[in-house]
């Protein structure tokens, strides 16, 4: 017997190289988050903090520097909302192995062999589709919007470079609204594309309890170094790797997709190993993430899109970027999507009637106003997983 065909040297090498990678990533970011606690207790900032509040207004024009003043802040607390939300979740999914490794174990050990062709061919479409939505973004950003092509590989290229005023710069050269109907364009067909993908592949998976959760494991500790260690580079498989990162994100918009991959897949971690637990018939697991991730895909996709082209009452959220705000017609437009795509689900999946303890219609019309609850109040970046396991919940209480 081979080494690939006896599980348990498999599962020994693969755990191994996951448990490296992953560690070294974990150490990784907690230097940034060191460095940032380190800004925050400088005599320098406490100083700025102190300006700030003397003259009360942040951004008073008649008040030297403030404006420095406020963007040294805004800066400063996104990246440390960022970093430390990164680190809160994998302490936290630490803590859950830790209470939940006798629950854990039977799904994580020993690994299937036949994972290595499944992870083979959905890295394989995850590429393919990343190449396919850079030149759609070429397409977009250059034929539709007008973009120079100095202005398209500037928005390709790390953001750490960027000085903070190429947001306005792009905004004055082609307009605010064409700007944020680009971003809103390109983000948005990469989203759809990966989560249809995305969908189809752990619809499949989740037949096997035991590969859906080893499957969404390895993913997690493959994707978020891999974002992580590309965030800062300018070569061409980081510039494709980031290319949805938006313009108006400016200097936080490949960290902003960072933290997208960082919180997203442990999101599925987490579903797929509630519904490994919490429910045995194959059937109903499938519906269940399937119903799950038509919010993700269609709501969260419809709320930017709508807000990009008809929104106009604005307001502020918590997010990781530099315009942090979404209309009230995103909003409204994430309900109409959710509650469409969910009701195409449960007709395309007959004999659900007797799932649920309520009619499939106040099913549908929960879980779309769940999910967009949570697209709403989640901080950007963590939207994805957080749509995902709160109406993997509400549909979970429902059942019969």
């Amino acid at each position: 017997m081979s080494w690939f065909e006896d599980a348990t040297s498999w599962s020994w090498i693969v755990y191994c190289l996951a448990a490296a990678a992953l560690a070294g990533y974990l150490i990784s970011i907690c230097r940034p988050v060191y460095g940032i606690y380190q800004v925050y207790s400088s005599s320098m900032y406490q100083a700025l903090q102190a300006t700030s509040q003397q003259h009360e207004v942040l951004c008073d024009p008649s008040v030297p520097d403030s404006e420095a003043v406020t963007e040294k802040t805004a800066h400063t607390h996104i990246l440390l909302l960022g970093w430390c939300g990164i680190v809160f979740l994998n302490l936290a999914l630490m803590i859950i192995f830790c209470l939940q490794f006798e629950s854990l174990s039977p799904y994580l050990w020993p690994l299937d062999p036949s994972l290595a062709v499944t992870l083979a061919l959905y890295i394989a479409m995850r590429g393919g589709l990343r190449v396919l939505q850079f030149a759609f973004k070429y397409v977009v950003f250059v034929h539709a919007l007008g973009m120079k092509t100095n202005h398209f590989h500037l928005s390709n290229e790390p953001r750490s470079a960027w000085s903070g005023i190429e947001i306005k710069t792009m905004e004055d050269s082609y307009g605010k609204t064409r700007v944020k109907v680009a971003d809103a364009c390109v983000r948005r067909f990469g989203h759809i594309t990966i989560n249809i993908g995305r969908s189809f592949f752990f619809m499949e998976a989740v037949w096997n309890p035991a590969r859906a959760v080893q499957t969404a494991f390895l993913l997690s500790c493959l994707v978020g170094p891999w974002h992580y260690y590309f965030e800062r580079s300018n070569s061409l498989i980081a510039r494709v790797t980031f290319h949805p990162s938006r313009i108006r994100d400016g200097r936080f918009g490949r960290f902003n997709l960072m933290c997208v991959q960082a919180w997203q897949y442990p999101g599925y971690l987490v579903a797929t190993f509630v519904l490994a637990l919490c429910e045995s018939d194959n059937y109903k697991r499938r519906l269940f993430l399937v119903a799950a991730m038509q919010p993700v895909t269609w709501g969260d996709a419809a709320g930017e899109l709508v807000g990009s082209f008809f929104g106009n009452i604005e307001f502020p959220v918590l997010g990781i970027g530099e315009i942090n705000y979404k209309t009230v017609e995103g909003c409204a437009g994430t309900l109409v999507a959710n509650l469409i795509s969910l009701a195409v689900v449960f007709h395309a999946h007959p004999g659900h009637a007797d799932i649920f303890k309520v009619p499939p219609h106040v099913v549908v019309a929960i879980v779309a106003a769940v999910g967009m609850v949570a697209e709403t109040v989640a901080v950007r970046s963590t939207d994805n997983a957080v749509i995902l396991l709160s109406c993997l919940v509400a549909l979970l209480l429902m059942r019969a």
